[in-house]
């Protein structure tokens, strides 16, 4: 049952508490996502009003509605709510609210006898300083109604996965023109082509800190489809270690005008020094309605690229398809689809087409566009029903293309207490169990694990990093039709790489830490992982992959060779071992064939072999070669994977650029 209690003197300490609490945060000049500030005002709250509402929990809670407007299009309501438990901060990064039940935060009753739900607009806030918790909200309205009065309906504390068991139902009244002095507030947001990139949600505690940006278009035709990589900064350039996460309950609106893809968590903020949040790029998706009439040449499977000078029209961007090729692609459940690839140049920020050929069903068979492996080449693959299809109508209602916006804004924090230290984090040994891995009864096999293994304990002989970096050919499948690379992962999906890895050693020969490099050719760092005890970072960006959790994490002996020892552990078989030479090296050569399944099913399982030259001096690993059945598993072995040692050393401190990155990052 909703109640609805106006103010008393039972809510007086209260209101000293909140009265102090808002007078800290203004003394900060934090920016306050929920503050409605100067705006062209019809209507305004006459009085403020003020309920008790019970959560599920049996907590007693007040909710104030402290301010509102009425501007052309909208209503602005402004509540706070008090007198939570400070656990309750918790709830920011509760898994649990995957599961949870939501209702609007409240509903707004207008005398037409519509109610209407919270836009997507909608700002919320929460702030525990260590001994007051406090959550507000702005909710916006959108309506072309300009009531006096309405009946506030609220249903749910937003950050809570379940909603109220008492909510409250509070008749609200306005008045003519602007009834507060309202003072110009600060955008915390930065608007470039047509796009604006903004904060809406902000909490703060003394253990973590959450920001939930959005972004928004006033672009003709078109949406948000993808957004690019956020960031959050510092004056000095050092950037926080951001933990990507869910979207929460509150996030549920009925239009899209602001989109909301993830919430940040990050450590807790304990300065009002300036931060930037920034986002590099967007995808969009523009409404378009295109045909193409294509006369094409007799069509056969497998033909050679056949050249063509169509225009595509896509607006303002160049593009026109310049060839064309018939191929066969299989589905995941290995149905075959005809499938048309046309070759296309256009504009290096278009993505995506959405092309479809009449009679074909492109919701269950929609096109797919990217580059051509390790290569600028622009295509799309568009299904046909048919080869007898030599007249085509090519149709398509959208495409896809990138804004470089890089957009960023200045975000005010509130300083919030330091909470009491954690617990030292726990990191335990990882048991590897026996070193030795081989068990068989060749000695020259055996000699050569012992010829590593020294080569290892050398390396791992005293504190500091083991380097170890490798020249990468990575084989396509697909023959001459490989699978096109989505236009995101250009540069991440390369097949000629250099792979450098650290591994950070303490002195009982313990990895602690290890940082996984992926580079280009010309050195340039594509991707990578830095590996601490209890969680990964990817790189270069600082995202957080939550491993163990905070307080437990573990440590493993470093091992030189350990994709050859594994081996060992498998059914793998050793089917050639012989001295052999690799670029004037003395080696060893070894060649293990391994079945990918169980011995009652090996004719149906994937075959791999292993090669490896191994230096018979050092026991180095100088090259290895892994042939798989890159086409299916009907297909023979083949090439897939060409890794040559560049660089084995060990090393007293990172590289100046790498340990500039890692400086770089605060977690």
């Amino acid at each position: 049952m909703k109640r609805n209690i106006f103010i008393s003197g039972c809510f007086s300490l209260l209101f000293i508490i909140f009265s102090l609490f808002i007078q800290s945060v203004n003394a900060y000049n934090a920016d306050d996502v929920t503050l409605i500030g100067r705006n062209q005002v019809s209507f305004s709250l006459k009085e403020n009003k003020t309920a008790e509402i019970l959560t599920t929990t049996n907590d007693k809670v007040v909710i104030e509605i402290n301010d509102g407007i009425i501007t052309e299009g909208r209503i602005l309501i402004r509540f706070i709510i008090w007198g939570l438990p400070q656990n309750w901060d918790t709830k920011i990064n509760d898994q649990n609210r995957l599961n949870g039940s939501y209702l609007p935060t409240a509903e707004l009753g207008i005398p037409s006898g519509e109610w209407l739900t919270p836009g997507s607009g909608s700002r919320f806030s929460l702030i525990n300083q260590g001994d007051t918790l406090i959550v507000a909200g702005l909710l916006e309205f959108l309506t072309k109604e300009t009531p006096d009065i309405v009946s506030f309906d609220f249903n749910q504390i937003p950050f809570d996965d379940q909603p109220l068991k008492e909510g409250a139902i509070i008749q609200l009244d306005f008045e003519a023109g602007d009834s507060r002095q309202r003072i110009e507030k600060k955008g915390v947001s930065d608007e470039k082509y047509g796009v604006s990139f903004s904060l809406l949600n902000t909490a703060q505690t003394p253990s973590i800190s959450m920001i939930q940006p959005a972004v928004s278009l006033s672009r003709k035709d078109e949406q948000v489809s993808r957004v690019g990589w956020v960031s959050l900064s510092q004056n000095d350039g050092k950037k926080y270690v951001l933990n990507r996460d869910f979207v929460y309950g509150f996030n549920i609106a009925d239009d899209n005008r602001f989109i909301v893809s993830n919430s940040y968590l990050f450590s807790a903020l304990h300065d009002a020094e300036p931060r930037t949040i920034s986002l590099d790029y967007i995808y969009v998706k523009r409404s378009i309605a295109g045909k193409i009439n294509l006369s094409l040449e007799t069509m056969a499977i497998s033909q050679s690229f056949k050249k063509l000078d169509v225009p595509l029209p896509l607006d303002e961007f160049s593009s026109k398809i310049s060839g064309y090729s018939i191929y066969e692609d299989k589905t995941e459940d290995q149905h075959t689809v005809t499938t048309l690839r046309l070759l296309l140049d256009t504009d290096s920020s278009v993505s995506f087409i959405s092309f479809s050929v009449s009679g074909s069903d492109s919701e269950f068979m929609p096109a797919v566009c990217g580059f051509l492996p390790d290569s600028e080449q622009f295509a799309c693959d568009v299904p046909l029903v048919s080869l007898d299809q030599t007249d085509l109508t090519l149709q398509y209602n959208s495409f896809e293309y990138r804004i470089d916006g890089n957009w960023a804004f200045e975000w005010n924090p509130l300083p919030i207490p330091e909470s009491d230290p954690s617990n030292d984090q726990i990191v335990q040994p990882y048991n590897m169990g026996s070193m030795d891995f081989y068990t068989g009864s060749d000695p020259e096999v055996k000699k050569i694990e012992n010829k590593i293994q020294v080569f290892s304990e050398a390396l791992s002989a005293k504190s500091g990093w083991i380097v170890q970096r490798y020249e990468t050919h990575l084989s396509i499948s697909g023959g001459n039709y490989p699978d096109l690379v989505d236009h995101s992962q250009k540069y991440a999906q390369m097949n000629h790489i250099v792979e450098e890895s650290w591994d950070q050693i303490q002195s009982d020969g313990a990895v602690i830490s290890n940082i996984s490099l992926v580079r280009d050719l010309s050195g340039r760092i594509i991707s990578g992982t830095w590996n601490l005890a209890d969680r990964q970072i990817v790189l270069p960006q600082g995202l957080l992959i939550q491993n163990q959790g905070y307080n437990t994490g573990y440590v493993y002996p470093f091992t030189y060779g350990s994709d050859f020892f594994a081996l060992f552990k498998t059914n793998a078989e050793i089917v050639e071992r012989k001295d052999c030479e690799f670029e004037n090296h003395p080696a060893w050569c070894l060649q293990f064939f391994h079945t990918l399944g169980s011995a009652d099913n090996s004719g149906n399982a994937p075959e791999n072999s292993y090669f490896f030259w191994i230096d018979q001096e050092t026991g180095k690993i100088l090259l290895k070669q892994i042939d798989c059945q890159l086409n299916g598993i009907d297909q023979p072995l083949e090439t897939c994977v060409m890794r040559k040692t560049l660089e084995i050393r060990f090393s007293e401190d990172l590289d100046s650029e790498i340990k500039n990155m890692i400086e770089s990052f605060i977690f």
